[in-house]
């Protein structure tokens, strides 16, 4: 048997040689006729052919003796079996190899789709100042005030152009790792990705809703100014309604309070729980433009993902700045923070973008068609809204498990899908009837 290239190749050829080899006549060391029936050293890895062979070399305590046929029994079994893991292995690298085929052929999809359209941006922008130069072209001669916006025009807007100052960047990360059968039958924390129904709200009228672990707080869509915060419990009780001390555009609730984004000026207020019948804020944070996440964790740290006036992306935590990355809301969708604190952002080309807490830099990149929105849940784990392709306008809600499996767990007319890292709850909001379900996440 040639054992050259296989592995563990000292075992199986000792097992071949156990099964193959013709019983000697004599013991060549001692040359004495053999003992009948023949044993084998499992601990020197040697057979014991005659008496002086189990005298002088194998009579110690540390040696364990065994009949040579259930030693030659059990390697032929246990070279089958290294065999079998060997075809197994191979099996599983032509199923990888295809799938990341598979997935590299959809990357180059979408990087053609993302190339095409920058170059139809470039031909979109000089197709129009070919055209503003055929107006000019006929308004030439014109005396006066037309003709000075022309000359104006020639002196300025003639000269704009567009170019890329960079070379496009790619990041793509593969996430290899070893799992066994127990991690997809048991996902991490005991968190499967199963709903469970808890509750339900007919014809909801609010607006704006939040969904925290004790009910949902809302604006009242037929309310022109957001002078009022209203809070619906989540097992039935009675709304209570809060005046706010300053309109408010948009709002997140934690565990100790509230974060509502002020319009004049542009700031990030917060007010502390419990709240009164008049809701008082103070500021926190200035110059903020959009407020995507804000969250708590065990420790009452406080950490918010949001959007300043310059356009940045801005992560905060205890209300102070720990990064931002410069000028990108035009490409963000939507945001939140996963229960270990890192980010996730949905771009315009449907990319989920985890980002590291600490820097801000980019951890993993998730790619799906037609994602309409996001929301953490918890042990690391994320919801995905996807809308599907058919005449229906289903969306459908993908649970992905902080080892990155996915599966469907719920499909719908949805309107959007609320979760918090914090709560194992989630909010799904029809899109048709405003019908407003809750479930529990297990």
């Amino acid at each position: 048997m040639d054992c050259s290239e296989d592995i563990l190749s000292p075992v199986i050829c000792e097992a071949s040689d156990l099964e193959s080899k013709e019983i000697e006549v004599s013991c060549p060391k001692h040359k004495k006729n053999l003992i009948k029936p023949i044993f084998f050293c499992d601990t020197c890895y040697t057979k014991i052919l005659c008496e002086d062979c189990l005298v002088q070399e194998h009579n110690t305590s540390d040696c364990e003796i065994l009949r040579y046929e259930i030693v030659k029994s059990r390697y032929k079994k246990f070279a089958h079996e290294i065999r079998t893991i060997k075809l197994e292995n191979n099996e599983a690298i032509v199923k990888e190899i295809s799938k990341l085929q598979e997935y590299k052929n959809q990357c180059l999809i979408k990087m053609d789709s993302y190339f095409d359209n920058v170059e139809k941006k470039i031909k979109d922008f000089y197709a129009k100042k070919n055209e503003y130069l055929l107006q000019v072209t006929k308004y030439r001669s014109k005396p006066g005030s037309i003709k000075e916006k022309i000359d104006n025009y020639l002196q300025k807007d003639i000269s704009k152009y567009i170019t890329m100052k960079r070379a496009p960047e790619f990041f793509i990360e593969f996430d290899l790792q070893e799992i066994g059968e127990d991690d997809y039958r048991n996902p991490p924390d005991g968190l499967r990705g199963n709903l469970k129904f808890l509750s339900k709200f007919e014809h909801f009228t609010g607006c704006s809703e939040y969904f925290c672990d004790d009910g949902i707080y809302y604006f009242d869509r037929f309310t022109l100014s957001n002078s009022f915060l209203y809070f619906k419990p989540s097992f039935g009780g009675s709304t209570q309604k809060y005046e706010l001390s300053t309109k408010i555009i948009d709002f997140k609730i934690t565990a100790s309070g509230i974060y509502a984004l002020a319009t004049k000026p542009i700031t990030l207020m917060y007010s502390k729980k419990p709240f009164g019948s008049l809701i008082k804020f103070t500021e926190v944070v200035s110059d903020v433009f959009k407020l995507f996440a804000a969250i708590e964790n065990e420790k009452k740290e406080s950490y918010l993902l949001l959007v300043d006036t310059s356009g940045s992306l801005c992560f905060y935590h205890d209300n102070i700045k720990k990064w931002n990355i410069e000028r990108v809301y035009s490409d963000i969708r939507e945001g939140c923070i996963l229960s270990n604190e890192n980010c996730i952002v949905l771009d315009e080309s449907y990319i989920v973008k985890i980002l590291s807490k600490t820097d801000g830099d980019e951890l993993r990149i998730i790619a799906y068609e037609n994602i309409s929105g996001i929301c953490a849940v918890p042990s690391n784990a994320m919801i995905l809204t996807v809308k599907e392709d058919n005449d229906r306008n289903e969306k459908s809600l993908f649970f992905i498990d902080k080892l990155y499996n996915q599966k469907v767990i719920y499909k719908d007319n949805i309107h959007k899908a609320i979760g918090l890292a914090t709560t194992n709850k989630l909010l799904v909001k029809d899109e048709r009837t405003n019908q407003i379900q809750i479930f529990k996440l297990e």
